[in-house]
Formats: C-alpha cells, structure tokens, sequence
C-alpha cells in the first residue's frame, strides 16, 4: 500500500485550469500605468487596442509597414535615456543619418519601425522585471557575464538580440539564476 501512495506522489499531475497562473488585477493596473499613476502611453497602445484591451499584433505589424513616425522613436529614446550613437546603433544607421533624421521628422521605414516596436515590447518587459525605469535603464547598459561581459544593449543592433535580451529579462522575472 505504501509504494502505491508513493508512486503516486512521483507522478507528475498535468496543471488543471485551476492552476495556470492567471494576471492579478493589481498587476494589469501596474502594468497598464506609468511610475505616477497615469495611464500608459505606449507607443504599442496608441498604435491599437483590440478587444478587451489586448494588442492585436497584426494591426501593429501592418503599422510597422507603413513606417512609424520618428518621434515616436524619439520618445522611447528619452524614456531609455539613449544617446544618439545609441539610437542610431538600434536602427542599423550612422550618427550623420541620426541626426537628419531629428532635424527633419521623417517616418522610420518598415525595418526601423520593427526595431522600434521591438524595443517598445522589450521595454515594456523590463519595466515589468525591474518595477521603475531607471533600474531597467541601468540594467541595459550594465555588462552581464552571461552575455560574454557586454551590456544587453549591444545585443540589440540585430533582431536576434531582442530575442536573446527578452529570454534574460524571462529568466530574471522567474528567479532562473543567469
């Protein structure tokens, strides 16, 4: 009798829906506003909200192609306390590119548009992980030995590397020690 409850034990019981980890209200809140209580003004909100409030990633892709106006780079810029060589490292352009781009406003063509929403999501995440700004601003230029001593902000020049730095903002928000 007793191997049979022990068996039983060792077994592993699949998650019933009960059990599938569910968003409190109070994080949606934390979530959907900013450090002093105002409602979120994320370039993905103001892009589109589907039902129930939820992003509808093909609306934002077909946004993506028809090109994101510069500011809204700049803002998240500001937000990411990015420097100009930052900046143009992110969109794959040269400083000179940069800053023609502050002075006249032009709109991001398909493939910056994927970078900016890309570092909007990856924004967003690490806000989530580090709870204020300027902790997840600190975190992006501090170098990580898991990412060979580079800061997680060399990594973002290509697409894979928004992949790579999410995985690790994953890993921290789970406690998985890096």
């Amino acid at each position: 009798m007793a191997t049979t409850t022990q068996s039983s034990k060792n077994k592993k019981e699949s998650p019933s829906p009960d059990r599938v980890q569910r968003v409190s209200p109070e994080r949606k809140q934390r979530l959907s506003t900013t450090r002093v209580g105002q409602p979120s003004d994320s370039l993905l909100s103001r892009l589109n909200r589907g039902i129930f409030g939820v992003i509808d990633d093909r609306v934002v892709v077909d946004k993506a192609r028809e090109g994101i106006a510069f500011t809204e780079f700049q803002r998240l810029a500001a937000l990411l306390e990015l420097t100009i060589p930052e900046q143009a490292g992110l969109l794959s352009v040269t400083e000179r590119t940069m800053a023609r781009r502050i002075a006249e406003h032009s709109t991001l063509n398909t493939l910056e548009s994927e970078r900016l929403v890309l570092l909007q999501k990856l924004a967003e995440h690490g806000v989530d992980v580090f709870e204020e700004q300027g902790k997840f601003n600190r975190w992006l230029r501090r170098p990580l030995r898991v990412l060979d001593d580079r800061s997680p902000l060399a990594y973002l020049d290509m697409t894979t590397g928004f992949v790579v730095v999410d995985q690790l903002l994953g890993r921290l928000e789970y406690g998985v020690y890096s």
